[in-house]
């Protein structure tokens, strides 16, 4: 199905995007934590 593909090919383009930008992740979740309390 169409659905499965395009949640793959997020995936995919996910990953590396995490990869190059931990400083963006850990931003965000300082800033959940932050709310959080």
């Amino acid at each position: 199905p169409p659905a499965r593909l395009s949640a793959l090919l997020v995936l995919l383009f996910s990953l590396p995007l995490a990869s190059q930008q931990p400083q963006f992740y850990r931003a965000w979740d300082s800033q959940q934590a932050a709310s959080r309390r």
